[in-house]
């Protein structure tokens, strides 16, 4: 089961981590970063059933993919901790 993620400079997300449980619901304000979210666990996905290169290019570059206002050598960076003990319920 997914504990935590931490996703850094993607799209929206700067670097908040995230605390998952079994069962869970994004609520929030409209452009709060909801989509977003969503938007990285597939960008994850996409990195590993294809490639970095297929994944950006979903997203229509790296510039789209990139938090807005950085500068385009700027890191994304993807962090996410399982325990692998608990069956979800």
């Amino acid at each position: 089961m997914i504990k935590t993620v931490k996703f850094t400079n993607f799209k929206s997300l700067s670097s908040d981590t995230i605390t998952l449980g079994n069962f869970n619901v994004l609520i929030g304000a409209n452009a709060a970063g909801k989509s977003n979210f969503v938007d990285a666990l597939k960008f994850v996905k996409d990195i590993n059933d294809t490639s970095l290169y297929s994944a950006i290019g979903n997203r229509l570059g790296w510039e789209n993919t990139l938090r807005r206002g950085l500068a385009l050598n700027t890191p994304i960076s993807a962090e996410i901790s399982y325990d692998f003990k608990k069956k979800p319920s």
